[in-house]
């Protein structure tokens, strides 16, 4: 049996190809290009599909800044767009963090999909934005999924928003996490 493990990473809010400075624009990127392609690679798959969004969604393109900017401020505005692409997980990029912590709050209880961040902490020393693993099952087969390296880098520092947070170091690759926790 073949798992296939599909991610999407640092889309930045570009739902459609444009960032809306001229007309027809069809840039190379976007979540509705990503949407085709994850779709033909679900229909191709012999065995169970993991679908990873690996973060930095929320922030980075005109439309995700004119959403943020709303009197609303409702990320689910924006979401939205990657419930509809059926994610079994996420997790959190740099740049989640850039429109406060309200805001990637909000975002997080949108997803429908749980969100696993291992190396975020409240000073009580607990995960502060979801769990640091999740098994699941898939046609059948448990997966563990795992989040080994720093999302968030020395510059985010230990406060974001009056807020303090430990940054956890890396804590293994997946075999020498796997064999911790076998």
């Amino acid at each position: 049996m073949e798992i296939k493990i599909i991610e999407t990473s640092d889309m930045h809010g570009y739902v459609l190809p444009t960032n809306y400075t001229e007309r027809n624009m069809d840039l190379g990127f976007s979540t509705a290009k990503a949407a085709t392609v994850i779709r033909r690679l679900k229909e191709e798959a012999n065995g169970p599909v993991i679908q990873i969004e690996n973060g930095d969604f929320i922030q980075g393109s005109p439309l995700s800044y004119y959403v943020r900017k709303q009197d609303s401020k409702v990320a689910s505005d924006l979401t939205k767009v990657l419930n509809y692409l059926n994610y079994d997980l996420g997790i959190l990029g740099n740049h989640e963090f850039n429109y406060g912590l309200d805001y990637l709050r909000e975002a997080i209880a949108s997803y429908n999909h749980p969100i696993l961040c291992s190396n975020i902490l409240t000073k009580d020393g607990k995960p502060a934005f979801g769990e640091p693993y999740k098994v699941f099952e898939k046609d059948g087969v448990k997966n563990r999924s795992f989040r080994d390296y720093n999302t968030l880098y020395s510059k985010l520092g230990t406060t974001c928003n009056g807020q303090r947070f430990s940054i956890r170091e890396r804590v293994g690759n997946s075999e020498e996490i796997r064999s911790r926790n076998a």
